[in-house]
């Protein structure tokens, strides 16, 4: 998902995981890329659940690491702006609200499974610095001599700078790397009176509710060295970059709730490949580009002339049919995502489904929308959040090309293409290759999908088959043995 943001907006993102324990928690990698303008200074009000690490002395920086690799080129191939302003991005999945009726009892009933956007923060109770807040007021607030763990974009690598080194860097028109400040936890300092989180999200923080009172008064360094830290200082952090900057990947803890306020420039979040993520992963973003969408996912698919590849537009997963007999099974216990699960004794690193319960019939998502008119599957409005209707109880009519994996409805797409039509797909509902790839001809060398479901379950149950019908026979065998030697 891409998201640009401008100066007074916000932006939420919160992960909420249905399995959360404070010693073993699943990382949430995104990728990021953030592009400034002048002067940025981001204000980042952040929930994290505590995760104990051993670390009582500084941190070293040296190049050990790197030892044999290239350093990072750090270039893109594409304009980001032609990304961010292409028409791939339909606005038809967020919800709007006011900031006074977003509270903990709109979450308990409704949940996090759409993005939501607040034109305005009035409501939220969140408290940010005014606009005229400079880099020197953050060298005020939190002292000239504070370190600071700063990042090198080009190459990646991290090294060490006082407060006043950094806006001396900052303010300093020729600047021959580019450098980034992710990591300012201003927390106990004179700027912590200048920011205020959100109402909810001190209702929801889990220092605020479960980390006990006293150990957090007691807090009185100012700095995040964990011999002083009573409590996990992880609440309240200030980023600051100069134009250009960027970071390829970001990571949040599972249970983890973030919110960002862009008080100066503006910022560009790509969502790409998520790894280790949890299982429901819920976003929620603050002013969206008026176009916007979801990102592609993993794979290997056509590139177009910048370098994106083709499948990054109108990309969405398909999901459960509930009713062919690979939905309706229990999970085999023999295949090797069974034997991942933690429920049959493994890691559960995987959080793939079993082989023998993958659908063989995925549909559509009743929140697809068409590329051209922007309704659903039913030629109606998509409401958020989604309501169970009785229209949807007849299939969708929403097509999606195997090819260019755009959906369509046929309908809008032959208005455009009126003199051919496209090829279904019979053994995928909801699936053909669309009008405008034949007539290209894309579809002549084109090979397609397979899905595994159908391939590995089919080998599986004809390897079962084979089992069971084995063991009956050994059963069998020693049954008639054991006879013969009573009979005897």
């Amino acid at each position: 998902m891409t998201d640009a943001l401008s100066n007074h907006s916000i932006y939420l993102k919160i992960v909420i995981s249905d399995d959360i324990s404070i010693c073993n928690l699943e990382k949430n990698v995104q990728l990021c890329t953030r592009k400034k303008k002048n002067l940025d200074l981001l204000i980042n009000s952040n929930l994290c659940a505590y995760l104990q690490r051993d670390r009582k002395e500084r941190k070293h920086y040296t190049d050990d690491w790197t030892f044999g690799d290239d350093e990072i080129d750090g270039k893109r191939s594409f304009r980001l702006e032609d990304k961010i302003e292409s028409d791939r991005f339909p606005p038809c999945f967020v919800k709007e609200m006011q900031g006074a009726d977003f509270n903990l009892s709109y979450l308990q009933r409704h949940g996090f499974n759409t993005p939501l956007l607040f034109k305005e923060k009035t409501g939220l109770g969140l408290r940010v610095p005014s606009s005229n807040f400079s880099i020197n007021d953050v060298r005020m607030c939190v002292g000239s001599r504070r370190l600071l763990d700063v990042m090198d974009v080009n190459t990646q690598k991290n090294l060490e700078m006082t407060m006043k080194e950094w806006q001396r860097y900052y303010e300093d028109p020729h600047k021959e790397h580019l450098l980034n400040v992710i990591s300012l936890e201003f927390s106990h300092t004179r700027l912590e009176n200048y920011v205020e989180t959100p109402s909810l999200v001190r209702q929801i923080d889990w220092v605020d509710c479960v980390w006990p009172r006293h150990l957090k008064e007691s807090q009185i360094e100012a700095t995040n060295v964990l011999d002083e830290m009573m409590y996990p200082k992880v609440q309240k952090y200030c980023l600051m970059s100069v134009k250009g900057c960027y970071t390829d990947f970001h990571v949040d803890f599972g249970g983890t709730s973030v919110w960002y306020h862009i008080l100066k420039g503006s910022k560009f979040l790509i969502s790409g490949i998520t790894l280790y993520a949890a299982r429901h992963a819920r976003l929620a973003f603050g002013r969206m580009p008026s176009n916007r969408g979801r990102g592609g996912g993993r794979g290997k698919g056509r590139k177009d002339g910048d370098g994106m590849s083709a499948k990054d537009g109108m990309r969405r997963r398909r999901t459960r049919c509930k009713k062919c007999e690979a939905c309706n099974r229990k999970d085999c216990g023999e295949c090797s995502f069974c034997h991942d699960m933690v429920k049959f004794g493994g890691p559960g690193r995987a959080k793939q489904t079993c082989v023998m319960r993958q659908c063989l019939q995925p549909m559509l998502p009743v929140t697809a929308g068409c590329l051209m008119c922007k309704l659903d599957g039913w030629y109606q409005q998509i409401l958020i959040p989604i309501q169970k209707t009785s229209r949807m109880d007849s299939p969708s009519s929403l097509m999606e090309c195997s090819i260019c994996y755009e959906i369509v409805h046929p309908d809008c797409v032959q208005k455009i293409c009126p003199d051919s039509e496209g090829i279904i797909n019979e053994d995928l509902p909801n699936s053909w290759e669309c009008p405008k790839c034949c007539k290209d001809g894309k579809n002549v060398e084109y090979k397609p999908r397979h899905f595994r479901a159908r391939q590995k379950s089919t080998d599986i149950r004809r390897m079962s088959v084979g089992s069971d019908t084995s063991s009956m026979m050994d059963t069998k065998e020693r049954i008639k043995s054991e006879s013969m030697e009573e009979t005897s």
